[in-house]
């Protein structure tokens, strides 16, 4: 189905797979691989993170579209304990990346911009192509920051180190 990233529980018990081309996410069982349960999601479903201090699961849905102009995909967040979504957060244009930090209680996003109606960079890039950016989501409140910082282009990972 497609398969994109994998990513651990917090406790160890559950692998989640994101599957792109059935837009969910796979649960399974670490130690048996019994496949749980599978929670539908958005439009092309990519990476994912954990918030543990939040315990929810994120995930950035690069395809889905969106009611803002110049924009498509957003981030899913994942209740760890009932494995339901409870939100749905518009992001800039494909989201891709994602990383939490936990000290600050913020996710970070890259979105690649790589659609042919994709957003106009404000600087060149020597790479070729539009320039992503980087949005920021407050897990206090599941809202992203108004602005995005412009990258260059295609980025397609973030991390956070301590």
């Amino acid at each position: 189905a497609g398969p994109h990233d994998i990513l651990n529980s917090p406790d160890g018990t559950k692998l989640f797979v994101t599957c792109q081309n059935t837009n969910e996410i796979a649960v399974y069982e670490t130690g048996t691989l019994r496949f749980i349960k599978s929670i539908t999601t958005k439009k092309f479903p990519q990476e994912l993170a954990i918030s543990v201090k939040k315990n929810l699961l994120l995930v950035t849905c690069m395809e889905e579209e969106s009611f803002l102009p110049q924009a498509k995909g957003c981030v899913q967040v994942i209740d760890l304990n009932t494995l339901k979504i409870t939100a749905t957060i518009a992001c800039s244009i494909q989201p891709h990346g994602i990383a939490v930090d936990e000290i600050s209680n913020l996710a970070y996003v890259t979105n690649r911009n790589i659609d042919a109606k994709g957003v106009a960079p404000h600087h060149v890039s020597y790479c070729g192509g539009k320039n992503g950016n980087l949005s920021v989501i407050d897990l206090n409140t599941l809202t992203k920051s108004e602005k995005n910082t412009e990258l260059s282009v295609d980025p397609y990972f973030v991390a956070v180190k301590y």
